[in-house]
């Protein structure tokens, strides 16, 4: 009998340890953990655990097994993006990203006038390589009257010595036949520093050297100068939906100095669409007879991130 006893015994606790090593955590485990895992809380954390394990002492180990897998998804996932496209062609679309913005003032009255803007804009970043290119059109019509029409196309390349020094390639490019020149063309080479201001702000400042080329458009003369070109760009996140940018620079030759100041606030509307509110001042010291030194422009821009 006693033999018997021992025989029911010995079934019961292996039934029991194969019971509790069998035990999985469940969906409904897997849920409440994913949403204690979002709080960031330890105390959430820690009785999400206890809760899970209080049902089957072996589903503690588990639980916390899976709140690292949690943990280690993303590392994973950017780890697997970062090798996909190390893979592709320096000229694939997934290796670039940018914005198109566009911005339409209309006016009904005494006069009629319609003012349109569009830029686009597009980057790449490598861990030693930095590329932008920006276009810009802005054309202004009064009473069917064109009295603006100003195209801008920016390149820039830079090369990372380090996580704050660089050195870069930049060449510029302006039509405005409303600024007494045909087109204007810069080229430089410099030297940049980043520094990092804050988790939330950052301060880009360059310097370069170059030459400018300038067409007169009343005598299709060609002006070519050396030019010096110091730069600064400072961004801060305000949000986290919302992002503030100084951009301001000055281009300096031996008969001229011209200063451009860009500052813009971009709101996110809903995923890739953003508000963007501009301010930007050109101010140039020396231009043809007849044409203004400063120009100022505020724009209300929809932009498109992708």
């Amino acid at each position: 009998m006693r033999f018997l006893a021992q025989v029911i015994s010995f079934v019961f606790m292996m039934s029991v340890s194969i019971f509790a090593y069998a035990a999985e955590l469940s969906e409904t485990h897997k849920k409440g953990l994913e949403a204690a895992f979002k709080t960031k809380n330890d105390f959430v954390l820690k009785a999400t655990v206890n809760a899970i394990a209080s049902e089957n002492a072996s589903l503690k180990e588990q639980a916390y097994t899976y709140l690292a897998n949690i943990e280690q998804a993303p590392k994973i996932a950017a780890l697997k993006e970062k090798t996909r496209l190390a893979q592709l062609p320096w000229y694939h679309p997934d290796l670039w990203e940018g914005e198109v913005s566009v911005g339409l003032d209309l006016q009904r009255g005494n006069t009629n006038q319609q003012k349109l803007d569009t830029a686009l804009s597009v980057k790449r970043e490598t861990k030693k390589w930095f590329t932008k290119i920006k276009l810009e059109q802005h054309t202004t019509e009064e009473d069917k009257v064109k009295t603006e029409d100003e195209f801008k196309a920016n390149f820039e390349g830079r090369y990372k010595l380090d996580d704050t020094h660089f050195i870069f390639g930049e060449a510029d490019f302006e039509r405005d036949p409303f600024s007494g020149y045909n087109y204007k063309l810069s080229e430089s080479l410099g030297y940049g520093y980043t520094t990092t201001l804050s988790e939330k702000a950052k301060l880009d400042s360059k310097i370069s050297l170059g030459l400018r080329h300038s067409e007169i458009e009343e005598t299709g003369e060609m002006e070519h100068e050396a030019i010096i070109k110091p730069a600064l760009a400072y961004r801060r996140k305000l949000r986290d939906n919302v992002d503030f940018e100084q951009l301001l620079s000055s281009t300096m030759g031996s008969e001229f100095i011209l200063t451009e100041s860009t500052s813009s606030i971009k709101t996110q509307i809903f995923d890739n669409l953003y508000f963007k509110v501009v301010v930007d001042i050109d101010h140039n010291s020396s231009v043809p007879e007849g044409s203004k030194q400063t120009d100022i422009q505020n724009l209300l821009q929809i932009v498109y991130g992708f």
